[in-house]
């Protein structure tokens, strides 16, 4: 949102992967990344179901990227 509206700020929750534990520093201007599959991994889940959430998640974040292109380009055909 904050990309398309200017009354919006991308904030993002600093997380030490460390500890496991937030820091509680906020990070203005930065989206920030989910350490869910970091932490599951240091909890002890399986390697192989975290691996597999990886790839599925890397799949999805490039379909999204690639939605994303074909928008732009959509819309810049149209304002020629």
């Amino acid at each position: 949102v904050a990309d398309e509206d200017a009354r919006y700020v991308a904030v993002s929750m600093e997380f030490d992967t460390a500890s496991l534990r937030p820091t509680y520093r906020l990070m203005w201007g930065a989206v920030g990344a989910s350490n869910a599959l970091s932490i599951a991994r240091t909890l002890g889940f399986d390697g192989a179901v975290v691996n597999e959430a990886q790839v599925i998640a890397r799949t999805l974040m490039d379909a999204q990227e690639n939605r994303s292109e074909r928008a732009a380009a959509t819309a810049a055909s149209l304002v020629r």
